[in-house]
């Protein structure tokens, strides 16, 4: 399937084959897939945690408005990212192979626009999430399969469920597998020039 069809194909699946599978290289493919999503100065804050106990996701599903996406999905994940990785260390790792003086000015630039500004530090940590999501999305119906995005949950219980760490947020739920059955017609979408404006509202 090419990406522009994956595009127009791609839906908010609420029923997922529960007995569908995916190998562990399959899994290792796609988070790899995953970890290609780009991110404000390659700082990598996304943080990818596979469900896989079947009792645990049990109980996400009970703080999740008991939808069956979250137990019959062939793949669980949890996205998240990590508050602190524009500190130094962190960003060192992901340029480490660059020459100094670029890894330097990415250090300065870094500094200058996270330090002592928690609002954008948790701002640029949803964003990467969300285009991370948009990857995976896509990503998951480029190779036959379907994803459902979930922000339908208490956040603060599944934090709790899973040892989230303190400097960690969570974006989303996202349930990936093999669809049961036509999604619901698509609704009505909001007209092209409403959505679309040039330079200035």
């Amino acid at each position: 399937m090419n990406i522009i069809e994956a595009v127009k194909t791609r839906r908010s699946i609420k029923k997922f084959d529960p007995n569908h599978t995916l190998s562990e290289t399959q899994k290792r493919e796609f988070m790899e897939l995953a970890l290609l999503s780009p991110t404000a100065y390659h700082i990598q804050p996304n943080r990818f945690l596979i469900i896989e106990d079947k009792a645990l996701r049990e109980e996400i599903r009970q703080f999740a408005w008991d939808q069956p996406q979250i137990t019959d999905s062939s793949l669980l994940l949890v996205l998240c990212a990590d508050l602190n990785a524009w500190h130094a260390d962190n960003v060192k790792k992901s340029w480490q192979s660059t020459d100094d003086g670029v890894k330097q000015w990415i250090l300065d630039h870094v500094k200058e626009d996270f330090e002592n500004n928690p609002q954008h530090q948790r701002d640029e940590a949803l964003r990467s999430i969300s285009i991370a999501a948009g990857q995976i999305m896509i990503t998951a119906r480029a190779m036959g399969l379907d994803s459902c995005a979930i922000g339908g949950f208490d956040y603060n219980d599944v934090a709790r469920l899973i040892n989230l760490p303190e400097n960690y947020v969570i974006g989303m739920l996202l349930p990936i597998g093999k669809r049961i059955g036509d999604p619901y017609a698509r609704h009505d979408m909001i007209a092209y020039d409403e959505a679309v404006k040039i330079n200035r509202f």
